[in-house]
């Protein structure tokens, strides 16, 4: 059965488990009972066995790295089978080892079954997942994408349960260029949020959707009035507990500590709990111990999630927002700025409209998989919504 399917359709539509059934049941009204159904066992041994030397060692690391019980086969998914940010984080670490190659975080995330990975890693190369942009999700490309932009920190890949959560869409997530040690640090928030619309508008034409958490909500707000001014069509912005710069003018510039503290943020914690770790040292040690992803990055990396930390607080300091001429789809850590005046309604001045949606949650847990369970539903109606229009 799934090797018909997968000559028919997607491979984001092939099922992870196949489940036998006599009969469906359902309720005394004659309706399924989706609560009567019972849970699917993966039998991760169901499909075409790793031949070639390379499909052989993944299916070794997935085993591994995952604890799985039995040996994946070549078509096993690393996220399908409980893979997340920090075990591939470790995968890659993994593959670098044992074949001196590293596919980068961006090519898991892209390519997370074992045949597609292996074919990857024959290919020399790789930005350690810290390009400007990577794929999150394949999905559906007749749909147009979702394009997340990254927090403070500049990476995307945190946004993977958010990502997962989207169903058919394709996802992308943009990128600080300051990961990269070479890259020189941009003038403005303006001109970074331009260089952002054009690299999406490299890798997508037709309706645009943005997202972003904290300053990738800000970021998204200026990239959906760069593109409007340009004459593109803006559809779903939505901010994920993010608040116009005029907030945060008067506050003082972060320095390497308050940015390093700032990872702590970043990996879902509140830095006010810690107030004992100071020092890079402490804190990866700290992330690691949590089992954040942030603590498996590399130095190289790291340096340049610092780097992007220093340059959006100064930027997001020097920034005057324009007007985007659409609607601001405001996601508010309803448990958090119980003591600030931070309220989605400070966006009104910036906007058309700004509808709010409650999330239960923190404002480092915004792209925790609590929180996504409560936001990719909203996502995915409203991008149902504006399409529909789009084709009245």
């Amino acid at each position: 059965l799934r090797e018909s399917l997968s000559a028919k359709l997607p491979d984001y539509m092939i099922p992870a488990a196949f489940v036998r059934l006599d009969a469906l049941p359902v309720t005394s009204n004659g309706k399924l009972d989706r609560r009567a159904l019972p849970a699917p066992v993966i039998d991760i041994s169901a499909g075409r066995r790793a031949s070639s030397p390379l499909e052989q060692l993944l299916a070794i690391l997935f085993k591994e790295i995952l604890e799985l019980d039995g040996d994946p086969t070549a078509e096993s998914d690393f996220f399908s089978l409980g893979g997340d940010s920090l075990s591939a984080v470790q995968l890659c670490l993994r593959i670098r080892t044992e074949t001196g190659t590293d596919p980068g975080l961006g090519a898991i995330f892209e390519h997370p079954a074992i045949c597609d990975l292996a074919k990857v890693l024959e290919k020399a190369g790789s930005d350690e997942g810290l390009g400007p942009i990577i794929r999150l999700v394949r999905g559906d490309e007749t749909l147009a994408p979702v394009f997340l932009i990254h927090p403070a920190g500049g990476i995307a890949w945190g946004y993977r349960h958010l990502a997962q959560q989207l169903g058919r869409r394709p996802v992308y997530g943009i990128q600080s260029p300051r990961l990269s040690k070479e890259a020189a640090s941009p003038e403005s928030l303006a001109s970074l949020a331009a260089s952002y619309a054009e690299l999406i508008r490299q890798n997508h034409t037709g309706i645009y959707h943005l997202a972003g958490w904290s300053v990738g909500g800000i970021l998204a707000q200026a990239v959906a009035v760069e593109l409007q001014q340009q004459g593109f069509d803006v559809g779903l912005v939505a901010l994920l507990d993010s608040y116009p710069c005029d907030c945060w003018r008067a506050e003082p510039e972060p320095d390497e500590t308050a940015a390093l503290r700032a990872l702590l943020a970043i990996a879902g914690h509140d830095p006010l709990e810690h107030p004992e770790l100071i020092t890079k040292d402490a804190i990866i040690a700290f992330l690691k111990q949590d089992g954040s992803s942030l603590g498996g990055l590399p130095d190289a990396a790291l340096d340049g999630v610092i780097r992007s930390v220093l340059d959006t607080n100064r930027l997001v300091r020097g920034h005057y927002h324009k007007r985007f001429d659409g609607t601001l789809t405001h996601f508010r850590a309803a448990l958090d700025h119980k003591d600030k005046n931070l309220t989605p309604a400070l966006w009104a001045t910036y906007c058309a409209e700004v509808e709010t949606v409650d999330v239960a949650c923190l404002h480092p847990q915004m792209t925790s998989a609590g929180a996504v369970q409560t936001i990719a539903p909203e996502i995915l109606s409203r991008l149902t919504l504006l399409e529909k229009k789009g084709t009245a």
